[in-house]
C-alpha cells in the first residue's frame, strides 16, 4: 500500500523516515512491517494506513485492550489522574473560573473532574460509550463525536482541550477545524501531542523508534509541523510550550537498558537535576511532548 497525498497539505512528496518493527500495544508487542514517511512539505510524519488501528477501535474496548488498559472508569482514573497536572500547568496562569470548557477525547473525564469545581459548564467528547453513563452522572454534557455536538454549543466554549488526541485522527487538519465553531471569539484551544523530535530518537536511533512509533498513532508531529497544521486549520498560535514529563532517571535507564523501566529512580538524581533536565529539553524543543495554545482566526 502506497501513501496518498498528505491529508494536511496535499503534497505527494514523501521521504522514508523509518521502516521496521513498531509497537503494537504494550512494550514487547510489535508488528514487523511498520513504515513511517515524512511529508517533505509540511514535515509531518505518517504511519502507513494499513498498519494503523481502525477508527472504530476507539468506539469499543479494542483500543484500551490493545494497550492492556482497564476498560472501566476506575481504571481510567488510575492511569490518567496523575497526567492532568501537565495540562493544568501548561494552562497556568490563565484562569478557568466560571468558564465553559470542552474536552475532546475526554476518556473517563479525569481532566474535567479537575476543572469541575471552578468552571461553569463542561462538555465531554468521547467515542467510547462505556464511559458515557459515568460522565452523564457527573453532570457533563456528553457527545460521541464533534459532529454530534448540538449547535447550541457553537461559540459557547472558552477553553477546548485536545490532549494527546490529534495523533490518532484520520485527518488532523479537519479535526482542528471541527473544534473551531464551538470556541468563543476569544476562546482558546489547548492542544498536545507526542514530540517527534524527542531526544531519545536522536540518541537511541536503533532502539527507541520501535517503541516511539506505534499502531495507535497515525501522525507524528514536531513543533514545525504541528504549528503548520494549526495555521492551515485557521488558528493563531498564542503560545508554544514544549513539555517534558519524565525524569533524568528515566532517560538514563533508557540509555542503559534500551527499554522503559517505569518510575525506577537512580540514586543521587534528585528533583533539582530533574528540573534542570526538563528545562534544557523544553528550551531546545527536545521534550517528549508538545503543547500549543491556539486562538481561532
Amino acid at each position: 500500500m502506497d501513501f496518498d497525498n498528505c491529508e494536511i497539505c496535499n503534497s505527494n512528496l514523501w521521504i522514508l523516515k523509518y521502516k521496521g518493527k513498531i509497537r503494537d500495544g504494550t512494550f514487547g508487542k510489535y508488528i514487523k512491517t511498520g513504515e513511517v514517511k515524512k511529508c517533505d512539505n509540511c514535515k509531518v510524519q505518517r504511519l502507513r494506513e494499513d498498519s494503523c488501528i481502525s477508527i472504530s477501535s476507539y468506539k469499543n474496548s479494542s483500543y484500551r485492550k490493545k494497550l492492556s488498559k482497564g476498560v472501566d472508569v476506575k481504571s481510567f482514573y488510575t492511569e490518567q489522574d496523575i497526567q492532568q497536572i501537565f495540562t493544568l500547568n501548561t494552562l497556568w496562569p490563565r484562569s478557568i473560573r466560571d468558564k465553559n470548557v470542552m474536552d475532546v477525547g475526554a476518556g473517563g473525564g479525569s481532566l474535567l473532574d479537575y476543572m469541575k469545581g471552578l468552571t461553569n459548564q463542561q462538555v465531554a467528547i468521547e467515542p467510547y460509550e462505556n464511559y458515557h453513563s459515568s460522565l452523564h452522572k457527573r453532570g457533563y454534557k456528553v457527545f460521541s463525536s464533534l459532529e454530534d455536538v448540538d449547535d447550541l454549543w457553537k461559540e459557547k466554549i472558552d477553553y477546548a482541550f485536545a490532549i494527546q488526541v490529534i495523533e490518532h485522527t484520520l485527518n488532523p487538519k479537519i479535526f482542528l477545524k471541527q473544534i473551531k465553531p464551538f470556541l468563543k471569539k476569544n476562546g482558546l484551544l489547548v492542544l498536545s501531542t507526542p514530540n517527534s523530535d524527542d531526544i531519545l530518537l536522536d540518541l537511541l536511533p536503533d532502539d527507541y523508534p520501535s517503541f516511539f512509533y506505534r499502531v495507535v498513532h497515525r501522525w507524528y508531529f514536531n513543533l514545525e509541523s504541528l504549528i503548520f497544521c494549526a495555521k492551515l486549520a485557521g488558528y493563531k498560535v498564542e503560545e508554544v510550550k514544549p513539555f517534558h514529563r519524565y525524569s533524568m532517571s528515566n532517560f538514563i535507564n533508557w540509555l542503559n537498558h534500551k527499554k522503559p523501566m517505569g518510575n525506577n529512580r537512580i540514586k543521587n538524581i534528585n528533583k533539582a537535576i530533574d528540573d534542570n533536565w526538563k528545562t534544557y529539553l523544553e528550551d531546545n524543543k527536545k521534550s517528549d511532548c508538545l503543547y500549543l495554545i491556539l486562538s481561532k482566526i
